[in-house]
């Protein structure tokens, strides 16, 4: 059917275009490229990934209509704006524990980190649990919580060193997982090597048409547009 084509392509583009922010800071953080060069390609790279987790919210709900056959109507729309909603309230709570817990003297310095950590993963098991009104995506919610600990919080020091220290554990489990889930006989295919290849090159396409025109318009140097689909090219 028509409707069960056009909720796959809403899907599958808003995947296509999707970024990868922990690959960019990886990359920074090993390369020890930090400079405001890349800092501006990871803040792109973050307020890119916000938008495609709420443009995914509001995209899943449409290809559920469509799906289901119910047509598109004003609840279609309400209930991933709900989502988003309570993503912010559910990641704004969490980011204020978290800035808590990191200021209580209290606990020795092993204990804060891992009360602080661990506040932030139960995001993941609240998400399971809630009921539907109050539904939430944790992914976003993470997000907003970490720009709420750094633009609002008393300690932002304390939770980039934070996060310093435990990023590598962290690169490792999930590029681990990443590879993992690549499955090289399935991509040698012909029909998906092909298909691959197309997407990869109609990508690195728009990346670089986009981030040359984004530059222009916000005035940037030329140098420095040259350059900045690079930035944006990780998966």
């Amino acid at each position: 059917a028509v409707s069960g084509k056009v909720a796959v392509a809403l899907l599958i583009s808003t995947i296509m275009i999707a970024r990868s922010p922990a690959s960019a800071i990886a990359i920074v953080k090993d390369a020890q490229a930090e400079g405001p060069f890349s800092t501006m390609i990871i803040g792109v790279s973050i307020a890119a990934d916000v938008l495609i987790i709420v443009v995914f919210a509001l995209n899943l709900g449409i290809a559920e209509a469509l799906i289901r056959g119910s047509g598109l109507t004003f609840y279609t729309f309400l209930r991933p704006v709900n989502k988003i909603l309570w993503s912010g309230v559910f990641g704004a709570t969490s980011g204020f524990l978290m800035d808590i817990f990191a200021n209580t003297g209290r606990l020795p310095d092993r204990g804060r980190d891992l009360l602080v950590l661990s506040t932030g993963l139960t995001i993941f098991f609240i998400s399971s649990l809630v009921p539907s009104f109050f539904s939430f995506e944790p992914l976003l919610a993470c997000v907003i919580g970490g720009i709420f600990v750094v633009n609002f919080g008393r300690n932002a020091a304390y939770h980039d060193h934070l996060m310093d220290r435990f990023l590598p554990y962290i690169n490792i489990l999930f590029f681990t997982s990443a590879g993992a889930e690549l499955e090289i006989d399935h991509l040698l295919r012909p029909e998906l090597l092909f298909l691959g290849l197309g997407i990869f090159s109609l990508r690195i396409a728009s990346l670089w048409l986009g981030a040359t025109l984004g530059g222009w318009l916000a005035g940037r140097p030329s140098r420095e547009t040259s350059y900045a689909w690079m930035g944006s090219s990780s998966p």
